[in-house]
C-alpha cells in the first residue's frame, strides 16, 4: 500500500538528497498568508497542502501569479474552492512560494518496478509531458555518463543546446538526476517520485523542481519494524 507525502514534505525529503526544490512557506491562515507573502515579495504561487490530493488545480487548489498584497484573499479562495469541490478532505494548510518565470520545464521521475527495481525517467514536462511522451528512461542508480546518455535521446535536448536562442544548464539538470536516481538505495522504502515541472534555466543559472509527489511504500515500512 502507498501512503503519499503532502507537497512540502516531499519537497523537503528530496531537497536533502541533493534534488534542488522551491522554497516555500506554509500558512494556516490568510493572516499567516499575507505576513509570509510580504516577507517573500514578488509573484507568488499558492497551493492546498493535502496528502490526499494528488492533482490540486482539479478542485481548486491552486493560485499563480498571486501578488504579495493578495495573498490573504487568495489564501480564503483556495479554502473556499477546496470546500465546494472536495468537502471531505483533511487539509495541512495552505504552501506559499516564489513564482517561476523563464526556465525550460521538464520532468524528472523514479519509480520501483516489483520486477526490475527502481527506474529512472526524465524528459519533457509541465503540460507537454502527455503530448509530446519525450522521454527517457534507465535502470537506477545512473552514473553521470548514463545520465548524459538520457538526455542525448530528449528531442527537447535541441532546446537545452540552444535551439531557441537560449542555452539551458545541462549539468544541473544531470546533478539532479543522478542524485534522484541513488534516492532508491538510501530510502528502498520508496514507491515513486514525480516532479513536475522541473524548471531548467539558462546555464550558470541551475535548476529547480517546483512541484513534487513523493510515494512510500508502507508494507516496507511494516515489515523493517
Amino acid at each position: 500500500m502507498t501512503h503519499f507525502l503532502n507537497e512540502a514534505q516531499s519537497n523537503t525529503l528530496l531537497s536533502r538528497h541533493g534534488i534542488p526544490m522551491i522554497p516555500y512557506k506554509i500558512v494556516h491562515s490568510p493572516e499567516q498568508a499575507q505576513e509570509a507573502a510580504g516577507a517573500m515579495g514578488g509573484s507568488l504561487a499558492l497551493k492546498i497542502l493535502s496528502a490526499h490530493i494528488w492533482h490540486k488545480s482539479e478542485v481548486g487548489g491552486v493560485m499563480l501569479g498571486v501578488e504579495p498584497s493578495q495573498a490573504g484573499e487568495a489564501y480564503r479562495q483556495l479554502l473556499t474552492n477546496v470546500a465546494r469541490l472536495a468537502p471531505t478532505v483533511p487539509l495541512e494548510g495552505v504552501m506559499l512560494s516564489p513564482m517561476l518565470f523563464g526556465g525550460l520545464e521538464l520532468v524528472l521521475g523514479l519509480k520501483k518496478d516489483p520486477q526490475f527495481g527502481f527506474i529512472l525517467l526524465a524528459g519533457m514536462g509541465g503540460l507537454y509531458l502527455e503530448l509530446y511522451n519525450d522521454t527517457a528512461i534507465r535502470l537506477a542508480p545512473v552514473t553521470l555518463r548514463e545520465a548524459r546518455q538520457m538526455v542525448a535521446e530528449l528531442k527537447v535536448k535541441q532546446i537545452i543546446d540552444g535551439s531557441r536562442g537560449t542555452v539551458y544548464d545541462e549539468e544541473a539538470l544531470l546533478a539532479a538526476m543522478v542524485a534522484l536516481s541513488q534516492l532508491g538505495e538510501v530510502l528502498p522504502e520508496l514507491s515513486e517520485v514525480d516532479i513536475n515541472p522541473f524548471f531548467l534555466f539558462a546555464q550558470g543559472q541551475g535548476a529547480v523542481g517546483a512541484d513534487a509527489l513523493v510515494g512510500i511504500n508502507k508494507n516496507e515500512i511494516e515489515e523493517e519494524e
